[in-house]
């Protein structure tokens, strides 16, 4: 299929995103080239994992274009993976859905038009769970994709297909989405970095409208990448002001390099657990003190903190946010379709609120947990209730943000979940191991991944001393067997519109994991 040898392959896909663009520029490397290493590499990878949705055949009209191009963007000539969700004209967006088969797309994106104006080429398309309101990847249509470190494992969701894409080196830097942590937990799966904006700081137009009536819960468009540095370089590329022309409703900051570039002391709080209520496996706690360990040693300052009023609120604020309609338009998606097994709480979800308050009063002796969740998304009777809930939502926002602010914090490390990679399937049955994450998007908050270290023969040990309380929790253990040597990551988070100090963050926690690293393997 290609002229280009395995070792010319492994040479251009092992290149730093910076140093590609570089060579790129100086016309080292040709764009054609470079996208015919990726597009190798890509369906290698992808015949043991499977995120291909769709190959872009457009890409490479795209790249000769680039090699005769009398100006170059940003990102002249960097092939990138996108979310099956991007509105890319002439392509399908089913997001796992059989009925939305042979709809595609009319016109790009504001996204998509971004991203080649500044010079990328999209080549493939990347799997998403059914409805992308799920933590695992798979789909009646395209199947279940695995994870880059252990194919019995899942990827993570609902940007699955992106993490497995740039966890395996098919891709240096890719295009994913965050409602619940759908960026955030594909990147600490498949051990590669990502970072979630706040609201609309991406346009979101033109792409698939999922969820797009609730406005209290919004849907992010974030970054995946191999490094924090093609994370940043993706972002500036992004906040530009072609995007802000086309569309007017995003905020129009450009990349404040600045921040990014501080060498400023920073005050960051760090918390392992959320007190009480949820308790992630020893791997995941240890790796936020191996991150706090290591942002002390660049001269930060850590403190200890606890997220305000996480347990009495977190489950309802997002759970019946999410669900505002009670899985209505869920059930419009779905009606006629295959269910795949990743949406099957999907039941649970609209069963009536009568029969769900008697479940859970015989459910609770057994499972409080499970009890509690089950009730946590309650319908609405009107829009007058609708509106009080807007209001304790903002409330409590407003709270955690006097919280935080009163602490004088910079930022929070924290973790990204309760568990590494689960085995297929699992996922979708243990929807709260994810709550670390839809905190923040609740809250709104920008948030990045950063892979800090990897399951250890100790901490395989004191799992079995892990308590599950819970089924769900129960499930987690079980899941995390066999899980030696998997990524482990933390949560790096900032207020709102602070994106390029999240990454600052995040860029000085692996510049001292990579020095710490390097210590360990001089002995």
């Amino acid at each position: 299929m290609s002229k280009l040898s395995r070792e010319r392959i492994e040479e251009i896909t092992g290149l730093k995103l910076r140093v590609l663009l570089e060579k790129l520029n100086s016309g080292e490397l040709k764009s054609a080239e470079v996208l015919q290493a990726f597009q190798c590499k890509a369906v290698e990878k992808n015949r043991d994992l499977n995120f291909i949705t769709a190959v872009i055949k457009e890409a490479q009209d795209d790249a000769v274009a680039c090699d005769t191009a009398s100006e170059k963007g940003p990102l002249h000539g960097l092939p990138v993976t996108i979310k099956d969700c991007v509105g890319l004209k002439g392509y399908d967006s089913t997001c796992g859905l059989v009925n939305w088969i042979g709809k595609p797309w009319e016109e790009n994106s504001v996204l998509t038009k971004v991203l080649k104006k500044q010079g990328a080429i999209p080549f493939i398309k990347t799997n998403v769970p059914q409805t992308m309101l799920a933590y695992d990847c798979s789909n009646p249509i395209f199947g279940a994709t695995k994870n880059p470190h252990d194919p019995s494992r899942s990827p993570g969701g609902s940007s699955g297909g992106e993490g497995a894409a740039v966890g395996s080196g098919a891709s240096l830097v890719g295009i994913g989405t965050d409602i619940g942590g759908s960026v955030r937990v594909p990147a600490a799966c498949c051990g590669v970095y990502g970072l979630k904006p706040t609201w609309f700081r991406i346009s979101s137009a033109g792409n698939t409208p999922f969820y797009s009536g609730n406005k209290l819960l919004c849907t992010c468009y974030g970054v995946l990448g191999q490094d924090v540095d093609s994370l940043a370089i993706m972002m500036k590329a992004l906040l530009c002001p072609y995007m802000f022309k086309l569309d007017p409703y995003v905020p129009p900051i450009p990349f404040q390099s600045e921040i990014y570039e501080s060498t400023k002391p920073l005050k960051i709080g760090f918390y392992t657990e959320f007190e009480d209520f949820i308790t992630p496996v020893p791997a995941c706690q240890r790796a936020v003190l191996v991150a706090k360990a290591v942002l002390e040693q660049k001269g930060h300052k850590l403190i200890p903190w606890t997220p305000p009023n996480v347990k009495d609120n977190l489950f309802t604020y997002y759970g019946r946010n999410i669900l505002a309609d009670y899985g209505e338009s869920l059930a419009v998606m779905l009606k006629g379709d295959v269910i795949d097994q990743c949406m099957q709480v999907f039941h649970s979800v609209r069963l009536p609120y009568f029969l769900k308050r008697i479940i859970s009063f015989f459910i609770k002796p057994f499972d409080c947990f499970a009890s509690r969740m089950l009730l946590a998304v309650k319908p609405f009777r009107s829009i007058y209730e609708w509106f009080n809930f807007n209001t304790k939502v903002e409330k409590w926002k407003m709270d955690f943000k006097d919280n935080w602010q009163n602490y004088e914090m910079d930022a929070v490390i924290c973790p990204v979940m309760t568990a590494p990679a689960l085995p297929l399937g699992y996922p979708g049955r243990a929807h709260a191991s994810m709550a670390f994450c839809t905190l923040y998007n609740v809250l709104n908050f920008p948030a990045g991944v950063v892979p800090v270290t990897k399951v250890t023969a100790t901490d395989m040990e004191e799992l079995k001393n892990y308590k599950a309380p819970n089924t769900w929790q129960k499930l987690v253990k079980k899941g995390c067997e066999g899980g030696k040597g998997l990524p482990v990551a933390v949560q790096c988070v900032t207020l709102p519109f602070q994106e390029e100090l999240c990454l600052r963050v995040m860029k000085e926690l692996q510049e001292g994991l990579q020095y710490a690293h390097d210590e360990m393997e001089e002995y």
